[in-house]
């Protein structure tokens, strides 16, 4: 499907197979040229790690209203940026915007 969609400037993937499969995820991002991005699901700091540790996601999608709050995000966007991946706020972006980190210009 990504290769069919290459032509109509598509940049990301969400979620494109479960979050909790990450051998899954990082398989899709091998193969695709659209970022693929996970997460909304996470609550801890360790979820988000393991996420990026297993290089299975090319930005995080953190979602403040089931990760913690503003203070868990942040976490989770720490956790990001150590990695130097994006960060991006799911559902509820407006609250996570005033903390949220530049955007990276690699």
């Amino acid at each position: 499907m990504a290769r069919a969609m290459a032509d109509e400037n598509v940049t990301w993937f969400e979620e494109p197979v479960s979050s909790d499969d990450l051998d899954g995820l990082r398989e899709v991002r091998d193969q695709v040229t659209p970022d693929v991005t996970a997460g909304e699901y996470g609550l801890r700091p360790v979820y988000f790690a393991r996420m990026v540790d297993a290089q299975a996601v090319d930005c995080l999608q953190a979602d403040v209203t089931r990760c913690g709050g503003i203070t868990e995000w942040q976490r989770a966007a720490a956790v990001a940026a150590a990695r130097g991946l994006q960060v991006s706020g799911h559902c509820a972006p407006e609250p996570a915007t005033p903390m949220s980190p530049p955007p990276s210009r690699t």
